[in-house]
Order: structure tokens, then sequence, then C-alpha cells
């Protein structure tokens, strides 16, 4: 029997998730941390499943994924949540991760996504890849993933260039080169992107 931990800043998807896994995957052993310290002093043993908050406060997502890739190899990592859908959807093909699920998804839905990842398959939304944005993100470096998730949250870039330990000038860099990849004029628009992608996946999900 293996374990599931769930690592997410707010009680009431963590409440969530717990009824849903008791009820669909009972079997398993649940651990829950609500921070990247309680994450990392997790001790579970045999991990079948990480499911993850993309916009877990106070963590870096390329460097965090990249520490549960080391500390667990095998196991499948879901990233659940995060404001931008299509964007995270994406963005988990590059970083590695297993599959991804938008806060907003059903008891059905994310009781399949558990199951599916856990008999060892991936799990993604239909339409991530088929818009030319979720493409183009996928050009982007690990660094310049890094400040995209930073600036979204409303960083200025000179908190950016403190939370990474860069210069100012190297983070503008990499916003003109995120920009000129994403061929957007404002890290904005990826907001309005997401808005007519969620779109898109209501009506797969009812087609």
């Amino acid at each position: 029997m293996g374990s599931i931990l769930v690592i997410t800043a707010i009680p009431i998807a963590r409440a969530g998730l717990r009824m849903i896994l008791r009820e669909n995957v009972g079997e398993h052993i649940l651990h829950e941390a609500g921070s990247v310290n309680d994450a990392l002093a997790c001790t579970a043993e045999n991990l079948a499943l990480i499911i993850l908050d993309p916009e877990l406060p106070d963590m870096n997502l390329l460097e965090f994924v990249g520490h549960l890739r080391r500390q667990s190899e095998h196991t499948p990592i879901l990233l659940f949540g995060g404001r931008s859908a299509a964007m995270f959807a994406s963005l988990a093909i590059k970083l590695g991760a297993d599959g991804y699920l938008g806060r907003m998804s059903d008891e059905r839905t994310i009781a399949a996504a558990v199951l599916t990842m856990l008999s060892g398959m991936q799990c993604f939304p239909r339409y991530t890849g088929l818009d030319l944005l979720s493409i183009r993100m996928q050009t982007l470096s690990p660094k310049e993933i890094a400040v995209l998730l930073l600036l979204r949250q409303g960083m200025r870039n000179k908190d950016v260039a403190r939370r990474l330990y860069l210069s100012e000038k190297t983070i503008s860099a990499h916003k003109r080169n995120i920009l000129s990849k994403l061929e957007i004029d404002t890290i904005s628009e990826i907001n309005q992107h997401d808005l007519v992608m969620s779109g898109l996946g209501q009506l797969h999900a009812t087609n």
C-alpha cells in the first residue's frame, strides 16, 4: 500500500482532496503539507503520488519540483491548481510533472486523474498544447519560467531579482525574452488567454 502527499496552503483545497481521495483511493495513506517546509519535513514512505499546488507561497516551482524529483525519482507529480490553467498545464509538461488539473475540476475529474496517475499514466487537459501560447510556453528556459511565475504574482522586477538572487538588468532581459517568445506585449495577457482556454476546456468536457 502506497501513500499520497498533498501539498497546498489552502485548507479548503486540502479538505476537498482529502474527501475525494478517501472515497476513491482509500487504500492509500494520505499525508498533507501546508507549506514548503512542511513538505520538506514529510517522512512519508513508498510515495505513490504527489499532488502539488503550483502557486504554493514562498516556493520556487522549478527548484521545488526538481527537489521532489531527486527525493522521489519515480513518484508521479500532479500539479493541482493555479490561476492560469492553460499556462500551468503547459508548464507542467516543461517542468517534467506527470499531470495537471485546474482547481475548479469536479470530483469525478479529480478522482479519475488520480486513479489514472496511480496506474502509471500521465494526465493532462485535452486542450494542452493545442493553442499557440501553450506551444510557445514550452520554448521558455527554466530560468525564464521561474521569472514568469514570479512576475505573474504581480512582483516588480527588483523583487523578482531579490528572490532569484539576480540583478534587475538580468530580470529585465529575461522579461523581454519571455514577451518575445510568447509573442505578447504584457504578462497580464496570459490571464486573458486563460479565460479563453478555460472556456475551451469546458467545451471539451461537455462534448
